[in-house]
């Protein structure tokens, strides 16, 4: 069974906010997510089970939780 991605018209206003090359790499690696919820890039943070986050460029990260028993998505936060 596929994920489900939930984002929020925050996470959506910090998506229009990032420069051209790094929302493009941004919405690519969201749609990803939903194929493979943690890639190996990826680092799960500490203290925060379930959270994880992906570099998006040397200032830029990209943070998600996920939820197995609900197989769902949630992005946190994306930006510098």
């Amino acid at each position: 069974m596929p994920y489900k991605l939930v984002l929020t018209s925050d996470i959506k206003q910090q998506l229009g906010d990032l420069p051209g090359y790094i929302k493009a790499m941004a919405r690519r690696q969201i749609a990803s997510l939903l194929i493979e919820p943690r890639p190996s890039r990826s680092k799960e943070l500490r203290g925060h089970a379930g959270h994880y986050r992906l570099w998006l460029g040397p200032k830029c990260r990209l943070v998600w939780q996920v939820r197995e028993e609900e197989r769902t998505i949630e992005i946190e936060y994306v930006g510098p």
